[in-house]
């Protein structure tokens, strides 16, 4: 493998990757919740014997906000991601049938097959998860040729839970 650099973009679809139907889901609510607010409100409002308590502006801040939500996710991740300069640091990173090596100016982490729980994939990166929910980012760019990211994929899959 390559010497790795994480990136903003890979950092954002491995999070992406992680969550995965539960961020959809999130969205889709949330924008689902602003549009029902929004018609409510309309329709209230064509009825002269509903009373809102509260302004028909009011809900139009609120379907904003939800409406906003992916927006925010993506630039709170970014903050997330600048905040860990570790996560900048390039790694040289080796795997075997036994694991994984990580080395970077600040030391070196062996990290056996045993130590992660699962795996997840996608076309452009691995992640491996801890028990602890903690990931390891593996772009795929930083293997040699299809042929690595094959033998990688194999042994992850044959220690390691997928999703």
């Amino acid at each position: 493998m390559k010497e790795l650099k994480v990136t903003q973009d890979d950092f954002i679809a491995a999070q992406k990757l992680f969550l995965g139907r539960r961020l959809f889901t999130s969205h889709i609510t949330g924008i689902l919740t602003a549009v029902f607010v929004v018609s409510f409100v309309f329709w209230a409002n064509l009825d002269p014997g509903i009373k809102l308590r509260f302004g028909g502006m009011s809900a139009v801040v609120f379907a904003a906000l939800l409406i906003s939500k992916p927006i925010l996710f993506k630039r709170r991740l970014i903050g997330n991601f600048n905040r860990h300069p570790t996560l900048q640091i390039p790694t040289a990173i080796s795997f075997d049938e036994e694991g994984m090596t990580f080395s970077s100016e600040r030391g070196t982490i062996r990290a056996l097959w045993g130590d992660f729980e699962r795996f997840k994939e996608n076309k452009k990166l691995f992640i491996l998860l801890d028990p602890n929910l903690l990931m390891r980012i593996l772009p795929k760019r930083a293997f040699d040729s299809e042929a690595e990211i094959a033998a990688f994929r194999a042994i992850v899959a044959a220690r390691l839970k997928k999703g």
